[in-house]
């Protein structure tokens, strides 16, 4: 028995040697170089097919970054009136800005819509409001035209003794800004800010 099993271990470590043999050969390791050159070839074209569609990808969206842009451009152009609407102006900065007295309907964009608004301040004269009536001017309170009123000409003076628009009984004083309680009537409290008069002594 011991005899056998001898034989079959000799049997198989000579099977193995001649695989061994036969692997090492010139033709198996040609073989061998081929299955290798051919794998990595497998791979070199995987990463072309890679490499092109990321570069399709990327021009695809770059293409639609452009046309997104042109399509915003063309739409922004489209929007901005070749000439100012009425009431508004161009300003330094591009912009279209509410003409003296006039502001805003809202403020979305590409709404050019403005009213006029009674009691706004011009903006090269603080001593002239906007009127009731659109485009027109009229003194704050204390102040006169200088001239007859022209179409231009929105120059004021402060009258002392002139009537407060507002206020009954209250006069313009000697002193630019200041006013003054109509004979016979007496500042309501001493709030300078508060122009509101009581009857005094002969008040009526």
């Amino acid at each position: 028995m011991a005899s056998a099993k001898s034989t079959n271990l000799i049997s198989l470590l000579a099977l193995l040697l001649l695989v061994v043999i036969v692997a090492i050969t010139p033709e198996a390791r040609q073989m061998g170089q081929r299955a290798a050159d051919w794998m990595e070839g497998v791979r070199h074209e995987r990463a072309e097919i890679r490499r092109r569609r990321a570069e399709q990808e990327a021009k695809a969206k770059a293409e639609a970054e452009r046309a997104e842009e042109a399509a915003a451009t063309a739409a922004a152009a489209e929007a901005t009136p070749s000439e100012p609407p009425p009431h508004l102006h161009l300003g330094e900065d591009g912009e279209y800005h509410a003409d003296p007295g006039w502001s805003w309907v809202n403020h979305e964009p590409g709404d050019y819509r403005v009213e006029w608004v009674p009691g706004i301040q011009h903006p090269d004269n603080p001593s002239v409001l906007s009127s009731a009536e659109p485009d027109q001017w009229t003194p704050a309170a204390g102040y006169e035209w200088v001239l007859e009123k022209g179409v231009n000409d929105l120059r004021v003076a402060w009258k002392p003794g002139k009537a407060h628009s507002v206020f009954g009984h209250v006069l313009a004083a000697e002193k630019e800004g200041e006013w003054t309680p109509a004979p016979g009537w007496d500042w309501a409290n001493d709030d300078p800010n508060d122009l509101t008069v009581v009857a005094g002594d002969g008040g009526s």
